[in-house]
């Protein structure tokens, strides 16, 4: 064999050994350690569909929130329904969400899905008696009055 074809043949299996590698890890990250977390994991579930009423000095605020949990980490997205008391007008948001659980405390973060939008919140739960509701706190960028707000927020299980 030439020296030439020994490199090429060197070249093309690193290349193939390396595409496998990363297959293999992307699969191990992807499914077998956030399986294997679910497997371990003892803490509460909070995976469901729950909803959140707020009443403002002129609006009325509805939010629906979406929760997929893998161990003490979730996803989701939430919808916001804001509706205006005076002028009856509605605006529906959409925004992505993430959040951790510890002990009996969960954290959520939410930014707004429409990058031509402005929109970010942070709320600090507690998970209240059997599980059906989380009460705490809540951090936003308020858009009508251009600043940062915050203030009490509960969210129950969705029946």
């Amino acid at each position: 064999m030439s020296t030439s074809l020994n490199i090429l043949l060197g070249v093309v299996g690193g290349v193939l050994t390396s595409g496998f590698l990363f297959f293999l890890s992307v699969i191990f990250r992807k499914i077998v350690f956030p399986w294997y977390q679910d497997l371990i994991y003892r803490g509460i579930n909070i995976e469901d569909i729950w909803e959140c009423e707020t009443e403002f000095d002129i609006t009325m605020e509805y939010s629906l929130l979406t929760i997929k949990q893998v161990a003490n980490k979730f996803t989701g997205n939430c919808i916001l329904t804001s509706e205006n008391k005076e002028t009856n007008e509605k605006e529906i948001r959409t925004f992505n969400c993430s959040g951790q659980i510890r002990d009996r405390l969960v954290i959520i973060n939410q930014i707004i899905s429409n990058n031509k939008q402005i929109g970010i919140s942070t709320e600090l739960l507690e998970i209240i008696g059997d599980g059906k509701t989380m009460k705490g706190k809540g951090i936003w960028y308020s858009i009508s009055n251009e600043t940062i707000l915050s203030g009490d927020s509960e969210w129950r299980r969705k029946k």
